[in-house]
């Protein structure tokens, strides 16, 4: 645990090893005690020896501490391991996407690895759509070729969708559309139910200079360019990689607008606009009647953070 000294500095207190909670050997018997660090880490380097150890995870998967439970570790000076999330937190699984969880023995190294994601993972709208999608998604801008071969992007993929990712990340400028053509291969391949995985693409850059850009006739053909490649009959998210100057406002809402009408995708959404540019947008769909964006990808870390923790909060709260 850190804590502060007088002097404004920090220091990392040991665990009370006189706690009965870590050394009665009657109370490791029973579930509901959470194993102590020292025990994990001796379970953790020590697999064989897991047998002696009644880990509640191991009898309980998804049982949390309760809020009771943390406040007398806090007291006691003691840190609990972090709870892992219940079934509760994802409602009903088969409609977020979760029921595709690997089933397989845990004797497989791949589900081993997976177990704490699974078991954490959670899921919520896109935006105000009824589209459930996990907190993690699998981007694929360094995911495929040249980065990896197809069979280390194949296995990648596979790992993530067993452990629970449903959200697939992709660009028509990926790879030079590469990205796009390997996953498409992939989701072939393993025959996933269509409805357990959800494909986010975007358009606006394109490999040739004078094809890209947001006009009507590129953001058609790009959206079915992308849908030959990825071997599917709809996209469910088509993304605006970027905003486009030369571009009337007008003319993107309804051209977004007018491939959902023909079931090419499903929504819309922007990636790295400004609060300006979405607005904009926004208005123009209200004004000639088109189907609103419902999601901005941000570019977001310690030295960005005025757009998305200032800016955009400012103009959703708007938009309402």
């Amino acid at each position: 645990m850190l804590s502060a000294a007088m002097g404004g500095s920090a220091r990392l207190s040991q665990p009370d090893v006189r706690s009965p909670m870590y050394t009665n050997p009657e109370q490791r018997e029973d579930p509901s005690v959470r194993l102590s660090h020292p025990d994990m880490r001796k379970l953790l380097t020590n697999p064989s020896e897991k047998e002696s150890y009644k880990h509640p995870v191991a009898r309980a998967p998804f049982t949390s501490i309760s809020e009771d439970e943390f406040k007398e570790h806090q007291q006691s000076g003691h840190l609990p391991r972090a709870p892992i999330a219940s079934l509760e937190c994802m409602e009903d699984l088969t409609g977020c996407g979760g029921d595709h969880v690997s089933t397989r023995s845990d004797s497989q190294a791949i589900v081993s690895r997976q177990s704490s994601l699974v078991s954490s993972l959670r899921y919520k709208p896109l935006g105000k759509s009824g589209l459930r999608v996990s907190q993690l998604g699998l981007g694929t801008w360094v995911t495929f070729s040249p980065q990896v071969s197809e069979e280390t992007a194949e296995e990648i993929i596979t790992v993530a969708y067993e452990a629970g990712i449903n959200l697939f990340d992709l660009s028509e400028a990926y790879s030079g559309g590469r990205a796009e053509v390997q996953l498409g291969n992939i989701l072939k391949k393993k025959n996933w139910r269509r409805t357990s995985y959800h494909v986010i693409t975007k358009v606006y850059w394109n490999s040739k200079g004078d094809e890209r850009g947001l006009s009507r006739k590129h953001i058609v053909e790009s959206v079915k360019a992308s849908l030959e490649r990825l071997q599917l009959d709809y996209i469910d998210v088509l993304i605006i990689h970027r905003a486009d100057d030369m571009c009337p406002m007008e003319e993107v809402v309804r051209a977004t607008s007018h491939c959902i009408d023909q079931g090419w995708c499903m929504y819309w959404g922007t990636s790295r606009w400004s609060a300006v540019e979405i607005m904009e947008a926004w208005t123009n769909c209200r004004q000639f009647n088109c189907i609103t964006p419902i999601v901005e990808q941000s570019e977001y870390h310690l030295f960005c953070r005025g757009k998305t923790e200032l800016y955009l909060p400012e103009m959703y709260n708007k938009i309402g």
